[in-house]
C-alpha cells in the first residue's frame, strides 16, 4: 500500500491493490479483505494525522476501535476487479475530549468514483486503568471544528435482522490445533 498526504495536510491519500487473491470464487471482494483495507489506512494515517502534532506519548495509553460503519455503493462490485487499485481518503471528522472519529472515502483509481464511506470511532483508553484519556490539546485544536457536533453511534440492533445470505462452515478437528484455533486454509 503506498500513502501520500493530501496538499492541504489534512487527508492521507492510500492506494491499495487488489490482487486476484482477494476476490471469492464469485469474483467479488472478501468482506474482510475490505475491512482490511480500512484498517490499513487507518493506521497509516495515525502517523501524518496524529502523532506528526503529538510526537510520542509516554502516558501509558492505548487506543481501540469502538465503532465501525462501511457503506458500498453498488457500483462498487462492477468497478472492483482483480488487477486493478481503490483509492483510500482518510481524514479525521471529529475530536472529542477521548475519542475522535476517521472519515474513509473509497474511490475507483481511474475515474476517481466514490465507491464506498466508512467512519470508524477511535477511543484513546490508560492501559492499566482502561480510563478515557483526553487527546492532547494540540490534536484537538488542530481537528476540533467550532460548530461540527459529535456524530451519533448507533446503538444494538432492536430486533434480530434477517441475514442477507448464510454461509455455513464445517470444520474438521484434523484443522484444529491443540488450542482451538481453526486453520484458515
Amino acid at each position: 500500500m503506498k500513502t501520500r498526504l493530501s496538499e492541504d495536510g489534512t487527508k492521507l491519500i492510500a492506494t491499495y491493490e487488489l490482487h486476484p487473491f482477494d476476490f471469492d470464487r464469485s469474483g467479488r471482494v472478501q468482506p474482510w479483505t475490505f475491512l482490511r483495507m480500512l484498517e490499513f489506512a487507518r493506521i497509516a494515517a495515525i502517523g501524518p494525522l496524529v502523532k506528526r502534532h503529538t510526537g510520542t506519548l509516554r502516558d501509558q495509553s492505548t487506543a481501540f476501535v469502538r465503532y465501525q460503519e462501511v457503506e458500498v455503493a453498488p457500483l462498487f462490485y462492477s468497478v472492483v476487479k482483480p488487477n486493478t487499485s481503490l483509492l483510500v481518503s482518510t481524514d479525521i471528522g471529529y475530536v472529542g475530549s477521548s475519542s475522535l472519529f476517521y472519515n474513509y472515502d473509497i474511490l475507483s483509481s481511474p475515474g476517481k468514483q466514490v465507491i464506498g464511506h466508512s467512519r470508524c470511532q477511535m477511543v484513546r483508553v490508560n492501559a492499566k486503568t482502561r480510563r478515557p484519556v483526553a487527546w492532547p490539546d494540540v490534536v484537538i485544536d488542530k481537528y476540533s471544528k467550532k460548530s461540527q457536533e459529535r456524530p451519533v453511534v448507533s446503538g444494538p440492533f432492536k430486533e434480530r435482522m434477517d441475514p442477507v445470505f448464510v454461509y455455513e462452515v464445517t470444520v474438521n478437528n484434523s484443522d484444529i490445533d491443540v488450542r482451538g484455533h481453526c486453520n484458515q486454509s
